[in-house]
């Protein structure tokens, strides 16, 4: 199945600028959808035939959750061999069965590029935010509770494939959750999570087709209203302070202020002026001229690295990607002289090139290979032309 999603796509009719501009990690959106939306992305059967890749599936990659309990597989599967030739514990398809009959939510984790459906859409949600991507798929039943109200780590993209599923979204939102002790979900007590959802702040019934973007640490819980229902939930990552720090730490050592002993206990105003020292030194390091580009150089490794080196077999050239850049882009061919108008100027374009520069500007990202192919009658030369003038322009970003 060949399948090209763009996030312009997943969010329509919101366009990524509305998005960007008033939704992003401001607040929930629900984003009604066409029920043939999702077609080509995910389905019973291929839910089906990923569950059925028995070898797969392990308790740290499939959860069973009935009436808001996350179940121990280890109660309702079996060791067993992985395809690595490792044991761990996989569910037993006959108790699974069982489990389903009773009402349980079966989830897939990580199945981000198992399906080729949702790896086109994982790639659109990275390309588009900068983050790094996770999928989970959830099939769950009518009046059967999941997961109760909580918050998740990450900024969440929730996409309905079949039946229908009342989602409420609480006031409450925890303050830039991430997955460490006494600042995640699992932290606290239902009591807790009880008091800190607040009062309801929207209730909607998703179909196949619609969208609901959850900010991360939003509050919200879902219950499916018919009998059978499926949906992906996208989980976006994004670096923070803290993973600064943690690739800083990693580079102190070789710094011999940084080896050299505390002084002693009895020692104040010794020991504050070392710690000041330490302090500066940390500073100097942090307001490096160069030290910002190299963390968003590794941001961009972060969430591109899985569009490097993509295969085309048989023909064993490089493939040459590029990533689009087409937030507030907007081509202008009403004149004599078209131009591609950019948030901080403009690019001059040829009449002949629109139908190749429309293309390009509502993906995620090109390859070279299908632009030649698209457009073959522009020629190989103008057509390198025009990814030379859009890669200056920062239109285009070489992967």
């Amino acid at each position: 199945m060949s399948v090209d999603t763009t996030f312009r796509q997943v969010v329509s009719p919101v366009s990524p600028e509305e998005f960007f501009g008033t939704i992003w990690e401001q607040r929930p959106a629900y984003i009604p959808g066409s029920a043939e939306k999702f077609d080509q992305i995910f389905s019973w059967e291929e839910f089906n035939r990923l569950l059925n890749m028995s070898k797969s599936w392990s308790d740290r990659t499939m959860k069973i959750i009935l009436d808001g309990q996350n179940l121990d597989l280890a109660e309702h599967g079996r060791v067993r061999l992985t395809r690595e030739g490792h044991q761990a514990i996989m569910p037993d398809p006959e108790q699974v069965i069982v489990l389903l009959r009773r009402g349980a939510t079966v989830v897939l984790d990580l199945i981000e590029s198992l399906s080729p459906g949702v790896a086109t859409v994982s790639a659109a949600l990275q390309t588009a935010t900068g983050g790094v991507t996770v999928c989970n798929s959830y099939c769950s039943w009518r009046a059967h509770q999941g997961f109760m109200a909580h918050f998740d780590n990450t900024d969440v993209f929730a996409l309905h494939i079949e039946g229908s599923k009342i989602w409420r979204m609480y006031e409450g939102r925890a303050d830039n959750a991430i997955d460490v002790e006494g600042h995640n979900y699992g932290t606290f007590g239902p009591e807790h999570h009880e008091r800190a959802k607040g009062n309801l702040l929207q209730e909607v019934e998703m179909t196949p087709g619609d969208v609901l973007y959850l900010p991360r640490g939003q509050y919200h819980e879902a219950l499916a209203s018919s009998d059978a229902s499926l949906h992906l939930s996208f989980g976006i990552g994004q670096p923070t302070g803290i993973d600064v720090i943690s690739r800083l730490l990693r580079s102190l050592p070789d710094e011999s202020l940084f080896r050299e002993n505390l002084p002693h206990f009895d020692r104040p105003q010794a020991h504050r002026e070392h710690l000041r020292a330490i302090a500066d030194r940390i500073h100097g390091i942090l307001t490096q001229a160069d030290l910002s580009d190299q963390i968003r150089d590794w941001q961009r490794d972060r969430a591109l690295s899985e569009r490097y080196g993509r295969f085309n077999l048989p023909f064993r050239d490089h493939v040459t990607q590029y990533r689009v850049r087409s937030l507030g882009v907007r081509a202008d061919f009403s004149t004599g002289d078209p131009v591609l108008r950019l948030p901080g100027g403009e690019v001059p374009l040829k009449p002949e090139e629109e139908g190749a520069v429309v293309w390009i500007i509502e993906r995620d990202y090109v390859e070279a290979t299908e632009l030649a192919d698209r457009f073959a009658t522009l020629g190989p030369d103008a057509l390198q032309d025009l990814l030379d003038r859009l890669e200056a322009s920062s239109v285009l970003d070489k992967i």
